[in-house]
């Protein structure tokens, strides 16, 4: 069961990397878009918390015991505060959508 809950978080972290990716590259090039925050910066910002929200996970859970308690209390700290700051890029792209749909 261990093999398989890893394997969820390795298939949920190539997702998020895929579609970061897919974001910046659409930003970079410029290309043609049709919603406008598919370019936003904080779209890109929350793809990135997500992403490294997901990389802390996977650490906490699978490398926790050679880790030791005090890098995992860390990574623990890190986390609570990157919720936070999820929420509030999350507000702010709530925010863009509904000023670019007046």
């Amino acid at each position: 069961m261990n093999e398989i809950i890893q394997l969820c978080y390795l298939v949920t972290i190539s997702i998020a990397i895929s579609s970061a990716s897919m974001q910046f590259l659409a930003r970079g090039k410029n290309l043609a878009a049709s919603n406008p925050l598919i370019k936003s910066p904080t779209t890109s910002l929350f793809l990135l918390c997500v992403l490294v929200f997901n990389v802390c996970d996977f650490m906490i859970l699978f490398l926790g015991n050679s880790m030791g308690i005090s890098a995992v209390e860390w990574i623990l700290v890190a986390e609570n505060v990157l919720e936070v700051f999820m929420a509030y890029v999350l507000i702010e792209m709530e925010r863009e959508y509904f000023q670019l749909a007046e």
